[in-house]
């Protein structure tokens, strides 16, 4: 039987990233997606999507731009996660380029 609640679709390669959102979306059901390219495969189409800025294959802000770009991807909820020291410019920027949330 599958557990109720949220799922959430996280795109990270970082094992330390993974560690702090299973942590912060407790409860939520995880999906764990390591490139850019692994989460436009799954082609989401609606959900709360968890963007590493610090892809491999580019980044989190790039991505989140490309996504609300296309009409299939626009809708979902993206919140653009930084592990680096916090810089209101860089959440600026994550914004403008279409994160709903910058953590």
């Amino acid at each position: 039987m599958r557990k109720a609640g949220y799922s959430a679709l996280c795109v990270t390669a970082s094992t330390g990233l993974r560690a702090q959102l299973r942590a912060a979306l407790h409860g939520f059901r995880l999906r764990f997606l390591g490139s850019a390219a692994e989460l436009v495969k799954a082609s989401p189409s609606s959900g709360l999507v968890v963007i590493d800025d610090a892809l491999p294959d580019m980044s989190g802000r790039d991505l989140a731009a490309v996504l609300r770009g296309d009409r299939k991807t626009a809708g979902l909820l993206l919140v653009l996660a930084c592990t680096g020291a916090y810089h209101p410019s860089d959440a600026a920027r994550s914004l403008d380029n279409g994160a709903d949330e910058y953590l």
